[in-house]
């Protein structure tokens, strides 16, 4: 049987379901360790229910268009989720860093804490992105078109001043004529 969108995302919604599960069922022991892999499962479970409610929602519209739309959005929001933690990641990182050598070592402790939390919802982000970019993917969902502001993005990273933007022409692949014969 061939898969459809709607079924994969039915079955990544029942992926979802059982990370839940898993995540929910980490135990306490008291030890330190334990505590940071708490924290980081419960960044995870708490991104996979968000991830399970977002598809719940989608997947209410009887709109096969608009259903793609909204998973194309979802996907993007989970993109831009795990951006914005990777940047808080490395600005408390260099806080760390910045605390240890100053000899502050129960603030870099504290830190160490918020790390963890923010290292496993970039993490966790990030995987619920590569699902449903797979998802999208593997059923050659298009997005609907993005239009792209004054200052658009040349390199990663870099951008461009309107008056630097030049438009710049397609190319045209000519196609062959068929002849009757």
């Amino acid at each position: 049987m061939e898969e459809t969108f709607r079924s994969r995302l039915v079955d990544l919604m029942k992926k979802s379901r059982k990370a839940i599960r898993l995540y929910g069922s980490v135990y306490r022991t008291g030890e330190p360790s334990s505590r940071f892999a708490e924290s980081q499962a419960n960044e995870w479970k708490t991104v996979n229910s968000e991830l399970l409610r977002l598809l719940s929602a989608a997947l209410d519209h009887p709109n096969p268009k608009q259903l793609s739309s909204d998973i194309v959005a979802i996907r993007d929001r989970f993109e831009q989720d795990a951006r914005k933690a990777e940047g808080q990641l490395h600005e408390l990182h260099t806080r760390l860093i910045n605390t240890s050598e100053n000899g502050d070592y129960i603030k870099a402790a504290l830190l160490s804490t918020e790390l963890v939390v923010l290292k496993a919802r970039m993490q966790a982000a990030q995987a619920a992105h590569h699902e449903l970019a797979d998802v999208v993917k593997r059923s050659k969902v298009v997005g609907a078109a993005i239009e792209l502001p004054a200052a658009q993005v040349v390199e990663w990273g870099q951008v461009a001043e309107p008056e630097e933007v030049k438009p710049r022409l397609a190319k045209v692949i000519q196609l062959g004529r068929r002849i009757a014969g």
